[in-house]
């Protein structure tokens, strides 16, 4: 799931974010070289994949950032060889590199089918939500990152029109547009701060040490894409005789989306 988080950091990782950068790969030679310098990191990364809607397995853009800001956009789409060629592969199935998303469940599908590639080490921040509702003893919802953000990320504090706007069109053909305009490379470049290091720190502190080993098994479950086929049933029967919910249930449960919804669009 990634170190947990540790104090005094928050200063040096804010000065070092004003002078991140975002950069748009879309050679196999540059790929080959952030892919190399991403793995020699050893650090956790936020991930972003995205397709186009009208052919739901068509990938156009794979996105890494890390903890200190810096963005890279892999442009699939101009240059599909990258990839492989390029070495983007070996981030995705990296086993020692934590990566952190947000509801894997259609990038997972859409690896295996258009590139044979299965995702590794994800912390689903989707599957973190649904292992807070359950341990209310609430049934696990759907939720966007920009709600969950909100929750959990910075609790209270709004989210950038960038992002708010990026909900609206991520996901969509948009992404497919080339060139891409400024707004999509800051709105995708905002998801992936928004990712990494807030929220993912946060809700490794609401997650007790305990159940770690079923917050992995819950990431592998979005991972192949049959957490809400399997549901959960323990859940369902916890809540069953619930008939006051808490102000933290009530908070919890504002902005989801009931599990028989399969999918949040705006960020897929």
């Amino acid at each position: 799931m990634g170190r947990r988080p540790t104090k005094g950091m928050g200063q040096v990782l804010r000065q070092s974010r004003e002078m991140a950068k975002i950069r748009i790969i879309n050679r196999v030679d540059s790929c080959v070289k952030v892919v190399q310098k991403l793995l020699k990191s050893n650090t956790v990364l936020s991930l972003s994949i995205k397709h186009i809607e009208i052919h739901p397995w068509d990938i156009v853009l794979i996105a890494v950032g890390e903890r200190n800001g810096n963005v890279f956009i892999f442009d699939v789409k101009t240059c599909p060889a990258i990839v492989h060629e390029g070495q983007l592969w070996r981030i995705i199935i990296a086993d020692a590199l934590p990566k952190v998303m947000h509801d894997c469940r259609r990038s997972g599908s859409s690896l295996q089918r258009q590139y044979q590639l299965r995702l590794c080490n994800v912390f689903d921040t989707q599957a973190a939500f649904c292992l807070l509702m359950m341990e209310k003893q609430l049934p696990p919802r759907l939720i966007s990152l920009r709600d969950l953000y909100e929750k959990c990320g910075d609790p209270g504090r709004r989210m950038s029109t960038s992002l708010q706007e990026a909900d609206g069109v991520g996901g969509g053909i948009y992404w497919a547009q080339r060139p891409m305009s400024s707004h999509l490379v800051q709105s995708l470049a905002t998801e992936l701060r928004t990712l990494l290091p807030n929220l993912h720190e946060n809700l490794l502190r609401e997650i007790p040490d305990i159940a770690d080993s079923f917050m992995n098994e819950l990431c592998e479950m979005f991972i192949n894409g049959d957490f809400f086929k399997r549901s959960t049933k323990s859940a369902k029967k916890r809540c069953k005789h619930i008939t006051r919910l808490s102000d933290r249930q009530r908070t919890l449960l504002y902005a989801t989306i009931p599990q028989g919804a399969q999918s949040l669009d705006i960020h897929q």
